[in-house]
């Protein structure tokens, strides 16, 4: 694979967006927007204690929860 077909791929995957909806509506609980400017082809997310973690191809990690309630 040559460097113009790797720069042709990400064109069309920023921003890369995680969302995460309740099982039984369906309703968006949260979405990332325009946190994530790139994605990681051979990453996955990583879930522990009601939060998501995501890494991005410049090696940034982020973490994405719902608000407990009274913050």
């Amino acid at each position: 694979e040559n460097a113009d077909q790797n720069t042709d791929r990400l064109k069309n995957t920023r921003p890369a967006s995680l969302l995460a909806l309740d099982a039984k509506t369906g309703r968006v609980l949260y979405h990332s927007g325009n946190l994530i400017h790139t994605w990681v082809h051979f990453s996955s997310l990583a879930v522990a204690d009601g939060r998501v973690y995501a890494v991005d191809h410049d090696s940034w990690v982020y973490c994405f929860g719902l608000r407990e309630k009274g913050r």
